[in-house]
């Protein structure tokens, strides 16, 4: 099945979805660590700021 999102319909899933909540996991000022989105599937997704607009986001 195919899923196809406008950048605002998928910004507004990320919002929806729960909010992360791990005690044991230290993130730094420049890291982001997020719950994907149940209609996308399961899982997190990890943003780290490499530099001045620069993104490393993984799944």
């Amino acid at each position: 099945m195919t899923l196809t999102l406008s950048i605002s319909d998928f910004d507004e899933l990320y919002q929806q979805a729960p909010k992360l909540q791990v005690e044991n996991l230290v993130l730094d000022g420049f890291e982001e660590l997020e719950r994907v989105p149940k209609i996308l599937g399961w899982g997190y997704n990890r943003i780290m700021n490499l530099s001045l607009g620069v993104w490393l986001g993984l799944l």
